[in-house]
C-alpha cells in the first residue's frame, strides 16, 4: 500500500507550470512504470478528483489537487510572512509573492501571492517552482545560500528561461554579489516576457535566506521611480519578517 501511495504522489509531482498536461504513456516513461500501472493509478486519482482527463486524452491536475494546494499554502505561511506579503501588495499595488527553497528539489517554490487589483497584472502560480538562477525572487534566494550550493547551481548548464535570463556564469556571480551587497535582487524579463520584479531575502540567524518576498509587474508600468519604491517596500517587509 505504501509503495502505491508513493507512486501516486510521484505522479502528482510531475504536473507543474512548465508541463501541466501528461499522457498516460508519458507518465509511465517518466517514472519507469508499466503502462498498466500508470493507467491504474491515474484512474484512481481521477476518481478522487486529483486529476482530470481532457478531450485530448491527456491528464492535468483536478479540483481536489488544487484545493489541497490552497489548504497547504494557507497553513504553511507563517504569520510574519503573510504580513510581509500584505504589506508589499498594499505599498506597491503590484502582485506580491513569497517564495521558499523547494523541499523536493533545487528551485524556488512560490508559496503564496496576492495579485494586483490592476487590470494589467502579472501573477505566478502558487506551487510553481522556478530555477534558482532566473528572476529576482530566485536570485534573492540563491545569493544567500551556502557557497557550495551556489557553486552546484552554477556548474550545471544555465538554461535560458526568459528573453533576458542571465546564462553567463561570471555575469551571474557578479549579479549575486550585488544582491548580497545591496540586500535585494532585480530582474527584467528573466522568467516572464514583459515582466520585471524585485525581491529581498528573509534571512535567518545563520545568514541564509529562509524565504524571499518580492513583486512581479508588467514592464508597461515600469519606471525608475516604481522600481525604487518596490525595492524599499520589499526590503522593509523582508526585514520585518526576519
Amino acid at each position: 500500500m505504501a509503495k502505491v501511495l508513493l507512486k501516486a504522489l510521484d505522479i502528482l509531482a510531475l504536473f507543474d507550470h512548465s508541463r501541466p498536461e501528461w499522457a498516460e504513456h508519458e507518465v509511465a516513461a517518466a517514472l519507469d512504470l508499466p503502462t498498466s500501472t500508470a493507467h491504474r493509478l491515474l484512474t484512481s486519482l481521477r476518481s478522487r478528483g486529483y486529476v482530470v482527463r481532457a478531450r485530448s486524452g491527456r491528464y492535468r491536475l483536478g479540483p481536489a489537487a488544487m484545493a489541497l494546494g490552497r489548504r497547504a499554502s494557507n497553513g504553511a505561511l507563517a504569520p510574519s510572512l503573510r504580513a510581509a506579503l500584505e504589506r508589499v501588495a498594499a505599498e506597491t499595488g503590484e502582485t506580491a509573492v513569497v517564495g521558499i527553497r523547494d523541499p523536493a528539489g533545487g528551485g524556488l517554490l512560490i508559496l503564496d501571492q496576492l495579485e494586483s487589483s490592476q487590470r494589467l497584472r502579472l501573477a505566478l502560480e502558487i506551487g510553481f517552482v522556478q530555477p534558482l538562477h532566473a528572476g529576482a525572487a530566485s536570485k534573492a534566494m540563491l545569493a544567500h545560500l551556502e557557497p557550495r550550493e551556489i557553486e552546484r547551481v552554477l556548474t550545471e548548464p544555465i538554461p535560458r528561461i526568459g528573453p533576458a535570463t542571465i546564462t553567463d556564469r561570471e555575469m551571474l556571480l557578479r549579479d549575486l554579489e550585488g544582491v548580497r551587497r545591496l540586500g535585494h535582487a532585480r530582474s527584467r524579463e528573466e522568467v516572464i516576457e514583459g515582466g520585471w520584479g524585485v525581491a529581498s531575502p528573509v534571512l535567518g540567524v545563520d545568514g541564509e535566506a529562509r524565504a524571499v518576498v518580492g513583486i512581479v509587474a508588467p514592464v508597461a508600468r515600469h519606471s525608475a521611480k516604481a522600481e525604487q519604491s518596490a525595492v524599499v517596500a520589499v526590503a522593509r517587509a523582508a526585514q520585518a519578517a526576519g
